[in-house]
């Protein structure tokens, strides 16, 4: 029988039937004190096509940069023994089923957070301020690494516009669970209205270009939707998803304040807003809060929190957001001849936690962002450029550097 090399030090684990070790990642520990084991531990991480020992001074759970894939265990006669560690992913922990004396291997691969990293020299992913999502901040001078291709045909020149087949996109961020939410980086092919009424107190999910977006069972738009029109490999790792809406009051001038949007499109931020006369004399104070409505589907579109939080350290404000890598630009917004008189290049929808009923003269307001940078409003049935939004899940593997002239590309 051929005895197997090990690369690294021994795991001597002396376990009772179904003891438990909690691999808790957020607090980065390995074991609990109750578990007997060696000093020595042979996690191995994934380094190319090979596996390398982790330095683990500190008997520490290697980062978000991996992830957990296999383990190898074997009894004192260097025998492998089938099913004896089982690894719950839900609540990192590995239950042992045996009461064997144990040498254990633990393989941890690279994770997608890991890999986006990798080709990320400039540190351009950071740990949102709010939840566990890293996001990519930029400006568009710099090399940003977060171009994805997604489909057969992928424009990767500088001067690509407006089109509805071309399927590179822009990773927006990651969480930590490996979930990608990505933007198109050039808008469909002919601008959108986001209702066709401006008399009508339209939600997000209400709207004629969620349905277009989305219709893809029994709508007016199901065979022609921009999800109906995926091919189906690319709609099998699209996450369908609850997208938050609702309504409060406008922040008058807030809405560049990455922490509070985060917050208020999470619905968790309540606060009090003043309302002061010329003379600096407090007229009105209340509390506002967001409505907590939701819809389950698949494609949506930027968020504010999304556009706000891409400028560097999440500071995105009126006059320098338009820098960032995530606002459009003119070419990529440039709709083909026959549709330019349509509507207005480089403006585009968002969907906001509130805002979008806010209503002057009897007509009714959407959020959206000017060719200059700006958050306004514009009335529902004025059109702007459409760039779809999605999840994709934690299943799919990335190759690739992330440019644009060679990005990310998903393998199964």
């Amino acid at each position: 029988m051929k005895k197997k090399i090990f690369v690294g030090g021994l795991l001597i684990l002396v376990l009772s039937i179904f003891s438990m070790v909690n691999l808790n990642k957020k607090e980065n520990v390995l074991y609990e004190k109750k578990v007997k084991h060696d000093k020595n531990f042979a996690i191995m991480v994934q380094n190319g096509n090979q596996y390398e020992e982790y330095q683990n001074e500190d008997n520490k759970f290697p980062s978000d940069d991996y992830i957990f894939k296999k383990s190898e265990c074997y009894d004192n006669n260097h025998t492998l023994v089938k099913d004896a560690i089982s690894f719950v992913s839900d609540v990192n922990s590995i239950t042992v089923k045996t009461n064997k004396t144990l040498y254990c291997y633990l393989y941890f691969d690279k994770s997608n957070i890991g890999i986006l990293r990798e080709k990320d020299p400039e540190n351009h992913l950071t740990k949102e301020l709010i939840g566990d999502i890293y996001r990519y901040q930029g400006l568009k001078s710099e090399n940003v690494n977060n171009y994805i291709c997604l489909g057969d045909y992928c424009c990767n020149t500088e001067e690509c516009g407006a089109d509805s087949n071309d399927k590179m996109y822009r990773i927006i961020g990651i969480t930590s669970k490996g979930e990608l939410r990505v933007i198109k980086r050039t808008a469909l092919t002919v601008p959108y209205m986001w209702h066709t009424s401006r008399l009508t107190d339209t939600k997000w999910p209400d709207s004629d270009l969620f349905h277009q977006l989305n219709d893809y069972e029994d709508g007016t738009y199901k065979d022609n939707s921009f999800y109906a029109l995926l091919d189906d490999k690319l709609k099998n790792i699209i996450i369908k998803k609850d997208w938050l809406y609702g309504d409060c009051d406008d922040v008058n001038g807030g809405v560049y304040n990455a922490k509070n949007v985060l917050l208020i499109e999470s619905g968790k931020l309540k606060t009090t807003h003043t309302v002061k006369n010329n003379d600096g004399v407090i007229n009105e104070e209340y509390t506002w809060d967001v409505d907590n409505d939701k819809v389950n589907a698949y494609v949506g579109i930027l968020y504010m929190h999304d556009y706000v939080n891409a400028y560097p350290n999440g500071m995105g404000g009126r006059d320098n957001v338009v820098n960032s890598w995530i606002h459009i630009l003119n070419n990529e917004s440039k709709h083909p001849s026959e549709h330019q008189e349509l509507g207005q290049e480089s403006w585009e929808f968002l969907i906001t936690r509130y805002g979008y009923g806010y209503k002057s003269q009897n007509q009714y307001s959407i959020r959206y962002i000017h060719s200059n940078g700006a958050i306004y409003e514009v009335i529902p049935d004025f059109r702007c450029v459409v760039r779809p939004v999605f999840n994709i899940n934690a299943d799919i593997k990335l190759t690739g550097d992330g440019t644009l002239e060679k990005p990310f590309t998903i393998t199964s």
